[in-house]
């Protein structure tokens, strides 16, 4: 993935204007930083790339899958990867924080001009309004000022409730007893 800000290659110095009704401006976007943003769209590709190293994909499994009239593909594997494992899921975590940071970084960096003592300045402040935008906590004391950064805001939101039922799954999952456990755990009852 390719996080480079300024391109040599295309050298746009076009600028997409947004209004921004908190800051009674227009905000400044280059067409570079867009297109930075574009590139974040392969994370889309990233359930493929996992599901390629799990042993779901193996010939056998798929012949097996189909004398079952069982679709092995890449959304089945992905939901036997994050059901089995825990750094898988985390990994989703931290992947989201990041992207999320790195695209408010980007939208608040225009406002940074305007208004110096901005608490969105700093990635680090953008991961800290992430992460707790995204845990619902939502102190107060760090917030975005443009459009886009509030939209990418409130869509971290939307995230993150998906990822909190996934994980929520996840627990339930690892917590709740097989049905050979209940049987013993009733048999013992009545021994």
């Amino acid at each position: 993935m390719q996080l480079v800000i300024p391109w040599p290659v295309f050298g746009l110095q076009v600028d997409v204007t947004v209004f921004n009704g908190v800051l009674h401006s227009y905000g400044r976007y280059a067409i570079g930083d867009l297109l930075v943003l574009g590139m974040l769209l392969r994370l889309r590709l990233l359930p493929r790339f996992c599901a390629l190293f799990h042993t779901l994909n193996s010939a056998d499994a798929q012949f097996f899958g189909k004398l079952n009239s069982l679709d092995v593909n890449d959304s089945m594997i992905l939901r036997v990867l994050i059901g089995d494992s825990l750094w898988f899921l985390m990994g989703i975590w931290a992947l989201t924080v990041l992207v999320f940071s790195y695209i408010l970084f980007v939208f608040e960096r225009d406002a940074r001009d305007e208004l110096p003592t901005h608490a969105m300045s700093h990635f680090s402040s953008c991961l800290f309004l992430t992460v707790t935008t995204m845990t619902t906590v939502g102190y107060g004391n760090a917030y975005p000022i443009t459009r886009l950064g509030r939209a990418s805001a409130v869509l971290s939101c939307f995230v993150a409730v998906v990822l909190f039922a996934v994980t929520i799954n996840w627990v339930i999952n690892k917590l709740s007893l097989n049905t050979n456990e209940v049987i013993f755990n009733i048999c013992l009852i009545f021994v």
